[in-house]
């Protein structure tokens, strides 16, 4: 065998060896745990957003 023969056939065991990984590693079940959906938000939000807002929040809660 020729240096070039040898270093074809490494090549292409390295290769072949690179798809047999992916393939076992593409076909292994997930252990992750599954998806959970959370609460499902207000579609506004309730902290005032202007200084205004913030003054009249405060005072209707000091009273």
């Amino acid at each position: 065998m020729t240096r070039r023969q040898v270093w074809g056939m490494a090549a292409a065991a390295f290769v072949a060896g690179g798809a047999l990984g992916f393939a076992v590693a593409a076909v292994q079940e997930d252990k992750s745990p599954p998806v959970t959906v959370g609460l499902p938000q207000p579609p506004e939000s309730v902290v005032p957003k202007t200084r205004a807002g913030l003054v009249d929040t405060w005072t209707a809660e000091s009273r």
